[in-house]
C-alpha cells in the first residue's frame, strides 16, 4: 500500500491518497482543497478512485468532495453523524 499525503496550501490540511498498488485502486481522505493535484496524482499513476473517505465535516475536510465526486464517481464514506453536518451547507 502507498500513503500519499498531499497539503492543501490555503489551510495546510492534510490530504491523503491510499493506493493499493496491485489493483491500481485507491481512496482519498479529507479532500478539503487542492482538488487539481489530488485529481493529477491519480491521474498521472493511472489511478481509479473508488471512495472518498471523510473523518469528520469541517469544511477544511470536504471543500473538494462534490467536485472529486463528480469526476471520478467515488463513493463518499463518512460516520452517520456527520450526516447533517455534511447535508446542511450553512453548517459547515
Amino acid at each position: 500500500m502507498i500513503i500519499e499525503k498531499i497539503v492543501e496550501p490555503y489551510f495546510g490540511e492534510n490530504m491523503y491518497v491510499l493506493v493499493d498498488e496491485k489493483t491500481k485502486k485507491c481512496a482519498v481522505v479529507d479532500p478539503g482543497g487542492a482538488k487539481e493535484k489530488v485529481l493529477n496524482y491519480i491521474k498521472q499513476n493511472s489511478l481509479k478512485l473508488e471512495y472518498i473517505l471523510l473523518t469528520h465535516g469541517h469544511g477544511d475536510h470536504i471543500g473538494a468532495v462534490n467536485y472529486i465526486k463528480s469526476q471520478t464517481g467515488a463513493k463518499v464514506v463518512a460516520h452517520s453523524e456527520e450526516r447533517d453536518l455534511l447535508l446542511d451547507k450553512r453548517k459547515i
